[in-house]
């Protein structure tokens, strides 16, 4: 072979290379209860079928390629012909184009949504987005595969009204088989279910094995008529369930329930709140099982914050405890650290604290810290690489002396907080905090946040030139300043930053006057 053809061979074998470590094109298809057809092709808008029960049926056999249902706004129920459960084959995504207050699943049936296939090996995982599922038994069941890891994805989904559960994660093996579930949930709001997130594994002999893990990160489980978790698993099994950014309110029950096990159940939770359920935030009774919270707040449950019998261990790092029948009830062992019960159960413990956190209105469920609260730049420093439940990085000024630190809890004290989206000409409410006396100066510019600039009153981050000083705000505790500014109504205005700041006396900072933390804002339509 001379140089020339060799040449030619290896740009022929790279290019093949290439396009081998190229991911295939997803394939999309469509569904529309309002404008669609069943004789349809379902590959366009305009050729959409008409239920999901004829798409899912439609599709081509499972490939390594990806599969795309965008479903149309609606109501797809047995109305409609719609057929439950739904069970989408792997590597199928079903996305409501529109959201989930428009693109709405119901009807009475055992389940609306069943995945139990393996999706080791496709270009993405099957699951749903911008649905809601409502008016069922259950919303969705997960199942685990004995021939892989069923791992479906949801995002933006709202499970409401479930009889049994809004989430039944399973996983089954014998046989010498080994079974896992682990589905993943992100932005997902599970209400006034039975059970809101039910995981159970189980197997018949110590020969096999089985796994139900769930993540769950910034979601909402609420008003279910018995527990917001239930974690179950016997013979040689596990269940875990993992929680980022989570709020498990006002259930019938317990927030998150272990129930006593052969094998092993756990809990890892990191700025998270649990608050306001009929009996405990977490109660454990599995043993060996373990309850991990870190950057937390356990707050108003009716009998416990936290209780565990059977040997449960539990970690509380960075976290609050206060306010509920009792703080903490434990059997097992605990180990804690940079945390505060309120009633002294912790103390003792590295860094931890007994005092009231001052949350700013326990009645009308808002268990952010006020000013004072002791609380405050108490935390852990580990902690300042984490979110808090809000998604603020930690580490605000929260005493304005101009340096900034770490605060126990699921909630970052803000010296200036924002409520709202900044809607063109809406409104947004706004909170400005500080000692008796103070002014606070509330500060604009039309910018992206800019790296930290270095003051004698602490970090700034508006753009110098562009920074406008809006008003002049008197502060005084036990409350904030509480104002309104609405967005001026201005086309020019959607899509820019609006990067805010105060500059408040004080009289911590050394020169008296410290910069709080910085509020960013998207204008939209």
């Amino acid at each position: 072979m001379n140089a020339a053809s060799w040449l030619t061979c290896r740009f022929r074998v790279a290019l093949a290379g290439i396009a081998s470590a190229l991911p295939l094109q997803a394939s999309d298809w469509y569904v529309d209860a309002v404008h669609g057809d069943d004789a349809n092709s379902g590959a366009t808008a305009a050729l959409a079928w008409r239920t999901l029960t004829h798409a899912l049926a439609s599709l081509p056999a499972p490939t390594s390629q990806a599969q795309t249902v965008n479903v149309a706004p609606g109501v797809y129920g047995p109305a409609l012909g719609e057929l439950f459960p739904l069970s989408p084959a792997a590597g199928v995504w079903i996305r409501g184009t529109v959201g989930s207050a428009a693109t709405i699943l119901e009807g009475a049936a055992s389940s609306l949504f069943v995945f139990s296939e393996a999706t080791s090996g496709t270009p993405s995982p099957s699951g749903a987005e911008g649905l809601t599922l409502r008016n069922s038994d259950r919303g969705i069941i997960v199942i685990g595969s004995t021939s892989g890891t069923t791992a479906p994805a949801f995002r933006d989904v709202v499970i409401e009204g479930m009889q049994t559960d809004g989430v039944l994660v399973g996983a089954s093996a014998s046989f010498f088989d080994y079974a896992a579930a682990h589905p993943a949930f992100e932005r997902v709001t599970i209400a006034h279910c039975g059970v809101g997130v039910r995981i159970s594994a189980g197997t018949t002999s110590q020969l096999e094995g089985a796994t139900s893990k769930v993540e769950l990160l910034d979601c909402s489980v609420l008003f279910s008529g018995l527990d917001g978790l239930s974690l179950l698993s016997n013979g040689n099994a596990m269940t875990h369930a993992g929680l980022t950014r989570c709020r498990v309110l006002a259930n019938g029950r317990d927030g998150v329930h272990c129930t006593p096990s052969a094998r092993t159940e756990s809990v890892t939770a990191r700025a998270c709140l649990f608050a306001d359920n009929l009996r405990a935030g977490l109660w454990g009774e599995a043993n060996p099982s373990n309850f991990w919270l870190y950057d937390s707040t356990i707050a108003h449950n009716a009998a416990a914050g936290i209780h565990t019998a059977n040997g449960h261990a539990t970690d509380v790092h960075n976290s609050i405890v206060a306010a509920n029948g009792d703080d903490v009830e434990l059997s097992g062992p605990l180990y804690a650290s940079f945390s505060n019960s309120a009633d002294g159960e912790l103390l003792g413990q590295p860094n931890c604290i007994a005092v009231d956190p001052l949350f700013v209105d326990i009645g009308a469920g808002d268990y952010r810290l006020r000013w004072g609260s002791p609380c405050i730049e108490s935390g852990a420093p580990a902690s300042a690489s984490h979110a808090d439940l809000l998604g603020h990085m930690r580490g605000y000024d929260g005493d304005l002396d101009t340096h900034g630190s770490v605060d126990m809890g699921a909630f970052e004290f803000e010296p200036l907080h924002v409520d709202g989206v900044a809607r063109s000409g809406g409104s947004l409410a706004f909170e400005l905090w500080g000692a008796s006396g103070a002014h606070s100066r509330l500060l604009l510019s039309r910018q992206a946040v800019t790296a930290p600039q270095s003051t004698p009153f602490g970090s700034f981050v508006l753009l110098r030139p562009r920074t406008l000083g809006l008003l002049s705000v008197p502060l005084g505790p036990p409350t904030p300043a509480r104002f309104t500014l609405r967005v001026p109504s201005s086309p020019a205005l959607i899509g820019t930053t609006l990067t805010l700041q105060a500059l408040t006396l004080s009289v911590s900072a050394p020169r008296g006057r410290a910069l709080s933390n910085p509020v960013a804002l998207v204008v939209e339509p």
